[in-house]
């Protein structure tokens, strides 16, 4: 690790990648707050969310032809300082305007500058570093990201709470406003000279860049039948595991008898922050297991994790259920970083933004149908998904083992290259 932060071009996309999750997580606490601020409507709310999520299942596809024609570091520039001025320009709106109809235009704006920065982000390691480097560099950036959430949302909320209303510059949501704009500048600047200075050329990827659609990602991947595997089996869990951990426990933590539902869903925020840091930290500098046995590990671990989910239904007490939160985080965040580092790895540079587009469009295109799915089950009890989807991720993870045993008995030399 210590060659790695000794690396300034790496310091340089790890602080601008920093800056980028901290001003997300931003934007996700202080616009829904302007937003109720002004129209007082849950409904106006769903429509600016839903207005900045649909662009990026749009255009992230598109954004990871992009980032191989032309290198990931040009997306992530122009899409910080896109969602930068976007930002200002909802500053302004707001202390010239109680109009709400703008807000889902900017929502808008806003989804379709992240869609470019996703598959950018996701391919920019490879483009800078060497392969060796790579995992504990996904480890880093990743356990930074955990932080952004911890650091985004607290200071969003701080500001909005402590200096409460909108008809002034220097109200609480409109400092969050300017903040974030002014955070996503920074990364800008600091994405624009990565590599300007330092020990490390980028590679000159629009050299190698094939002018493929996302068909030739597709392709590329359902021809390499590990990695297509691989890949399903990561769009398996996240389905499992989001819609539980992030609409249900909430949920839970109000029918479980003995307890403080506050206290009790404080504690699993808490557990599942700290499990998800350890995951990537482990994947990165404690334990990566060998080339052979990465897909059967991964596995087993995916068994234990969604027989936990599978009996947290059934727990009465915040201790417990705490403990099963970190473990489940824990195993998950690993796995992800494992996966992502192996893709990085082992996707030739022409075709790596298309790749990781489709890789980032497969676990974030399915959180909205786990959190649906979650807030259907939940209205009759808030257990029974616990129970629903621990069985379906059973079952996912033995389908996966066996499609794996029929490969390897097919092909001896079998191999997920890695270290």
């Amino acid at each position: 690790m210590s060659a790695l932060l000794q690396s300034g071009t790496f310091r340089q996309l790890w602080a601008g990648l920093f800056l980028a999750q901290l001003g997300n997580q931003l934007f996700l606490v202080v616009v829904p707050w302007v937003v109720l601020d002004l129209s007082g409507s849950s409904l106006t709310l769903s429509l600016v969310l839903v207005a900045a999520s649909l662009p990026r299942l749009l255009l992230t596809p598109w954004a990871g032809t992009l980032a191989d024609r032309h290198g990931p570091t040009s997306l992530l520039i122009s899409s910080n300082g896109a969602r930068s001025a976007v930002l200002l320009v909802m500053l302004l709106a707001v202390l010239n305007s109680n109009n709400t109809t703008w807000l889902i235009l900017v929502s808008a704006a806003y989804g379709a500058a992240s869609a470019f920065h996703s598959p950018a982000s996701g391919s920019v390691l490879p483009y800078y570093l060497s392969q060796e480097r790579i995992p504990a560099a996904n480890a880093l950036v990743l356990t930074s990201y955990d932080l952004g959430v911890f650091l985004g949302r607290t200071t969003g909320a701080l500001l909005v709470a402590t200096l409460f209303g909108l008809g002034s510059l220097w109200s609480g949501a409109n400092l969050a406003l300017l903040t974030n704009a002014a955070t996503f500048l920074l990364a800008t600047l600091i994405f624009r000279f990565v590599g300007k200075s330092n020990e490390v050329a980028p590679k000159d990827s629009s050299v190698e860049a094939d002018s493929g659609g996302l068909g030739d990602a597709i392709a590329y991947l359902i021809q390499r039948p590990l990695l297509f595997l691989l890949f399903c089996f990561v769009v398996g869990s996240f389905f499992i595991h989001t819609g539980p951990l992030l609409i249900a426990l909430p949920v839970l933590a109000k029918y479980q008898s003995g307890s403080n539902p506050g206290f009790s869903y404080s504690i699993y925020a808490a557990c599942y922050g700290l499990g998800a840091m350890c995951g990537s930290l482990c994947a990165g500098f404690i334990w990566k297991p060998a080339n052979a046995w990465l897909l059967p590990v991964l596995i087993t671990l995916s068994l234990i994790s969604t027989i936990l989910t599978l009996i947290i239904g059934f727990l009465e007490s915040y201790l417990p259920t705490g403990l099963a939160v970190l473990s489940i985080s824990l195993i998950f965040n690993y796995s992800y970083t494992v996966v992502a580092s192996w893709l990085q790895m082992n996707t030739p540079e022409r075709i790596l933004g298309r790749v990781m587009s489709l890789f980032i469009l497969g676990t974030q295109g399915i959180m909205p149908v786990s959190m649906a799915l979650t807030g259907y089950v939940i209205r009759t009890d808030a257990r029974l998904i616990f129970l629903v989807l621990g069985s379906l991720g059973v079952v996912i993870s033995l389908m996966t083992l066996s499609r794996y045993l029929q490969l390897a008995h097919k092909d001896k030399s079998l191999e997920t290259k890695y270290d």
